[in-house]
């Protein structure tokens, strides 16, 4: 998670950034990471203009986001929820920053909500709150690093799916339609390589997801 952390922090100005992505134009964004140095493909929302996706273009930008999902054990904690943890992989993986939040949906204890992706909407705010004294020397740095860099909050997004044969096709269709570009880079399931050009053009054939 510091890596990828680190890498933000080093992003160029996120204002011109905003400013060349305003009329739906896609943009190259290389930045230094502690690894290298990490690639994206920044585009605009296509519900928010005030809402930024940083999709990791190559694998070593991708690279990033696994260690988050490791070290998170995310993949042992989604795969409880139907078992499907021995083949559930990570696809794609951004960086999102909504400047100026639609409505607000707040959770509330055992209840869900499905949004149709066409509502401007965002969760939950965030509420900051300086960690008590004698909490320890590493809440106190986060404090520090969260307030000199000006409060800034960047959500992360992983998209996990399985590696089924018969799932990687509709996988990578669903994936292409939220990344919008064919350069953002979407993993091949070992199981199954989707040609993407051929292969994601029509829906007929598709199975459903299971």
């Amino acid at each position: 998670m510091a890596d990828l952390m680190q890498t933000w922090r080093n992003m160029p100005d996120i204002g011109e950034l905003f400013e060349e992505t305003a009329g739906g134009d896609f943009v190259g964004c290389e930045v230094p990471s502690p690894r290298g140095t990490a690639r994206f493909v920044v585009n605009r929302s296509a519900i928010s203009e005030s809402m930024r996706w940083f999709w990791a273009y190559d694998e070593e930008t991708l690279a990033l986001f696994d260690e988050l999902a490791s070290r998170a054990r995310l993949v042992e904690t989604l795969g409880k929820v139907d078992g499907r943890s021995d083949d559930l992989m990570l696809y794609a993986g951004s960086l999102i920053d909504a400047q100026v939040p639609p409505c607000v949906h707040r959770y509330r204890p055992s209840s869900f909500v499905a949004f149709d992706g066409r509502l401007k909407h965002r969760t939950q705010p965030f509420e900051y709150a300086r960690a008590p004294a004698g909490a320890g020397p590493g809440a106190e740095a986060c404090c520090d690093a969260f307030e000199a860099g000006g409060h800034l909050r960047v959500l992360v997004s992983l998209a996990f799916g399985s590696s089924d044969a018969g799932l990687a096709r509709y996988n990578h269709k669903m994936l292409r339609k939220q990344t919008c570009h064919e350069e953002a880079l979407i993993r091949q399931s070992p199981q199954r390589e989707v040609d993407i050009d051929s292969e994601l053009d029509t829906s007929a054939s598709d199975p459903e997801p299971q």
